[in-house]
Formats: C-alpha cells, sequence, structure tokens
C-alpha cells in the first residue's frame, strides 16, 4: 500500500461506521414496504460481528489484471448513548499479487492499531482526542427528529430503488430474513451520492481534504454513462425488519475495452448478542510501528501520533551538519534496499497471510 491513514483518521472512519451501524434497520411481504420499514427510524443494533467486503474483477485496466478484495470484518459493541463503542475490526487487502493487513481495536480506555499481524498501543493522548470528538459529535445529534443513520449520511435508498420484488426467505447469519432485490437508478444515485460527499466533509473534520465535495454535472454522467447495470439487495429481519445483509452489484463499462465487476456487501451477525472486546496480546510500543514505517518511507503517514513517542533530539543537534545529512541519505539508501526485498517477499507470499507476515523481518 503506498499510503497508511493516520491512527485517529484509521479509528475515526471505524468509529464513525459503528455509530452508523448503530442506528441501522426498523409485515409483509410487500417489497416496498419491507424497504420502508428497514430504512425508516431507528432499530436497536448495539453489538455484533460486522463483515464489510468490496471485490472488484477488471478486464483492460492497468494494474488490475487481478482480482481486488478489501474486507473489514470484526465484532463491535456499543457502550451507550454518545459513548465510542468497543471494537475490534481487521482490515486485509488482496491484489496486484500484494496482500496487507491493518486494523484497530477500542476497548473504551485505550487504542490499538494493528499492522500486518502486531498490534501497537495507540499514544494515550492520540486516543483520548479521538474518543473525546466522537463523542461530542454524538452529543450535537441529540434532539435531532431523524435518527436514521442511512438519511443522516445523506443516503436513502427509497429515492433510488425501482422495480423491487421479493426473493425466497434466506438464513443470514443464523437469522430468518426477507429477501428484498431491486435495481438501481442510477441518476438518482447520484444525487444522494453529491450529498454524502459533502456531509463526509463534517464526518472527517480536517482529514478529508482530499475527498472532492461534490459531483460535478460531467462526473454525475460519466457515472451514469458506465455504469450498465446495477442491483440492489437486502436482507432484512422476518420479524424485526432490522439489516443484516446489505449487497451492491456493478457491472461498469469504459472505452478502450475496459470494464468491471463491482460488489459492495455488508453483513452484521450475531444482531444485539454481547461481544467479548479484549485488548491485543503482545502489543508493542507505538514508536516501533513508526520506526518500521519510516524505514518503508512513509514515516509521516502517522502523523503528530508518531512524534509522541521521539526522544533524545536535543542531544544529537550537536551532530546536525554535513555528517548529519550524509547519514540521512545513507539510511534512505538502506530503507529503500529493504523496502524493494520486503515488497518482492509480499509478492511471493500471494494470498498466505503468514508468509506474508514472515516478510516484516525483512525491515529489521
Amino acid at each position: 500500500m503506498s499510503r497508511l491513514i493516520r491512527p485517529a483518521v484509521l479509528l475515526g472512519l471505524i468509529g464513525a461506521l459503528a455509530a452508523v451501524l448503530a442506528a441501522c434497520g426498523g409485515s409483509s411481504d410487500d417489497p416496498n414496504k419491507l424497504l420502508k420499514e428497514t430504512f425508516s427510524g431507528s432499530h436497536k443494533v448495539s453489538s455484533g460481528k460486522l463483515n464489510v467486503a468490496i471485490d472488484v474483477a477488471a478486464k483492460g485496466v492497468q494494474n488490475l489484471s487481478q482480482p481486488v478484495k478489501i474486507a473489514l470484518t470484526g465484532p463491535f459493541q456499543t457502550q451507550g448513548r454518545n459513548q465510542l463503542p468497543k471494537f475490534d475490526l481487521n482490515l486485509s487487502f488482496s491484489g496486484g499479487g500484494q496482500t496487507f493487513s491493518a486494523g484497530a481495536v477500542s476497548t473504551g480506555d485505550a487504542g490499538y492499531l494493528k499492522f500486518q499481524g502486531q498490534a501497537y498501543k495507540v499514544p494515550p493522548n492520540v486516543f483520548a482526542q479521538f474518543k473525546q470528538g466522537f463523542e461530542q459529535a454524538q452529543q450535537k445529534r441529540q434532539g435531532q427528529t431523524d435518527d436514521n443513520a442511512f438519511k443522516r449520511l445523506g443516503l436513502d435508498p427509497l429515492k433510488w430503488v425501482k422495480d423491487a420484488k421479493v426473493e425466497d426467505d434466506e438464513d443470514v447469519g443464523g437469522t430468518s430474513t426477507k429477501h428484498v432485490s431491486a435495481a438501481i437508478d442510477v441518476p438518482k444515485f447520484t444525487d444522494d451520492l453529491n450529498v454524502l460527499l459533502k456531509n463526509a466533509q463534517s464526518l472527517g473534520g480536517g482529514n478529508t481534504g482530499r475527498l472532492p465535495s461534490n459531483l460535478t454535472q460531467q462526473q454525475r454522467q460519466q457515472i451514469v454513462d458506465a455504469v450498465k447495470t446495477a442491483k440492489f439487495q437486502v436482507w432484512t429481519g422476518a420479524d424485526d425488519k432490522t439489516l443484516r445483509k446489505l449487497q451492491v452489484d456493478l457491472a461498469i463499462s469504459g472505452s478502450g475495452g475496459r470494464s468491471g465487476n463491482l460488489t459492495f456487501t455488508v453483513e452484521i451477525d450475531d444482531l444485539n448478542q454481547d461481544q467479548t472486546i479484549n485488548a491485543p496480546a503482545n502489543a508493542k510500543d507505538f514508536s516501533d510501528l513508526t520506526n518500521q514505517l519510516s524505514q518503508l518511507g512513509l514515516g509521516g503517514a502517522l502523523g503528530g501520533a508518531g512524534a509522541t513517542g521521539g526522544t533524545g533530539s536535543s542531544g544529537s543537534s550537536g551532530s546536525s551538519g554535513s555528517s548529519g545529512s550524509s547519514g540521512s541519505s545513507g539510511s534512505s539508501a538502506g530503507s529503500s534496499a529493504k523496502l524493494q526485498k520486503y515488497t518482492q517477499c509480499l509478492q511471493q507470499a500471494g494470498g498466505d497471510a503468514a508468509k506474508a507476515q514472515k516478510c516484516a523481518e525483512l525491515l529489521k
């Protein structure tokens, strides 16, 4: 991966997702009524096991000759209204012959980041800042009449689904569900996508500078022209009409023979069943992570958090002249060689997580 997310941002994104889950979901076999019951109002989602997956298969696209798979999985447990949830989420990526794993843990009192199978404790001041920001944001939402998470984000599936129909009942994570499938009205969906981008600015604070604040009319038309088919599927609890699974399938076609398929899936298992979330065993000091990232040429990827472990800067000030510059140059060359070997090792490991984890030894 060419870039890593700052710890506060990674925790923020996952925390925001947990907040969204806390307000998801609601009897009949009328598909439109089932959708309305699922996506209207608020429903109890206090805990569960989250499974989010993105699968991309493309043809004629440079650097995408092999399928790309991204997954976010793990348990979450709310701790009460406006409180930061506990969670233990793992992020994995595979594509282009490479694999990558990361993750984040919140015990409610401490935070951890995971990188290539190893956990690192987030500096207490960074975690406290993130926790405070999350809880203040939740408190600001108190009193809002619309507690539906999708609508708070700017998404209202009822506006852009069409031709809905009820499929056969299915079991999802041990729960009986009603399965509804529908097509997506892409032009109307881009309207919601525009609102979502605007809301992302407020969700991410100053860390979403690379996201556009809206889509131009030309960009919206490009999306409409590129998407050839768009299918939307929902599995909602037969008894409580609370979302258990959502899937979006897109078939995309572009110029020059380029085409692809994208599948996005969100599933919540063990809904409202207590989850146990503990601090990771054998967590290392956060400075170990910053040192490892520095060897990869990503020393600035963790922003201010990485600086909390720095020591001894004044002691080295006396030798910071030309010799320091030379030393930095030599260190950079050595890091480049290590990075090359590390990358080759990851490519050879393919999808074997155990082999990929051993590649970290090359960075020492």
